[in-house]
């Protein structure tokens, strides 16, 4: 383990299971194979993670680079810390807040680790930022792209009405959901909360079967309620690891 203390801002590490604690300045970690934990990122931080499965905790979003690698990696998001568009940190963290070029080979969110109820803002062009896990989800031969979320019972998913996000089926841990013609997938654990619609005028809301709103932006998308139908395979990787 590695911590801030040591002051070492530049930290290249070997094959084992290190956790690396960024500095206050800006830091530059290599990591190797191995299953590792980076803490503490915040402004100007470089994260190359390398092979294994590694978890990442920013604490804003001025870092510059997260590179999950190769292997089922996690961000960590905790509640409030991330403004959601609108500069609100009561319990929101927006996915729209970090560029394509700060994430990538991102397979997984985890939003319960903190026990603090959290809202996730998610959208289409924020899920494919990730570059999560690829497979062919739905069985039609092309390779879609998958991020796996983690929540709380307390924990919420908002979406925007008009993306066209719609229920697409379950597997044994995970309810599926869908846009762009199947190509972009987010996974929701069973044991989470609820999924809400963002309307335009910032109020979230439940989405029930086939709800529709007065406003002509906000389109009818039959996103639940959700059978545990079993209908998605439970992948792999494509190193052959489990994914969660």
């Amino acid at each position: 383990s590695i911590y801030y203390a040591n002051s070492i801002e530049n930290v290249n590490a070997g094959s084992g299971d290190d956790t690396i604690t960024c500095s206050s300045v800006s830091n530059v970690i290599n990591c190797g194979a191995g299953a590792d934990s980076i803490v503490g990122i915040a402004t100007g931080d470089t994260i190359n993670a390398g092979d294994g499965n590694d978890g990442f905790s920013p604490t804003n979003t001025s870092f510059t680079l997260i590179d999950g690698g190769a292997g089922s990696d996690t961000l960590y998001l905790y509640h409030g810390y991330v403004a959601n568009s609108s500069g609100n940190l009561s319990g929101y963290v927006d996915l729209r807040t970090f560029t394509d070029a700060q994430l990538t080979n991102i397979e997984n969110i985890d939003i319960s680790i903190d026990g603090v109820a959290t809202s996730l803002i998610v959208t289409k062009d924020s899920i494919n930022n990730l570059e999560g896990t690829t497979f062919d989800v739905d069985g039609d031969g092309d390779q879609d792209n998958v991020v796996y979320i983690t929540a709380s019972t307390n924990d919420k998913i908002l979406i925007f009405p008009d993306q066209g996000w719609a229920y697409a089926g379950s597997n044994s841990t995970y309810y599926f959901y869908s846009i762009d013609n199947n190509q972009t997938w987010f996974a929701w654990n069973k044991t989470a909360g609820n999924i809400l619609y963002i309307f335009n005028s910032g109020s979230p809301r439940p989405v029930p079967d086939d709800y529709s709103d007065t406003n002509p932006d906000n389109d009818t998308i039959p996103i639940g309620p959700i059978d545990d139908d079993g209908s998605i395979p439970d992948p792999t990787t494509p190193d052959g690891e489990d994914n969660p």
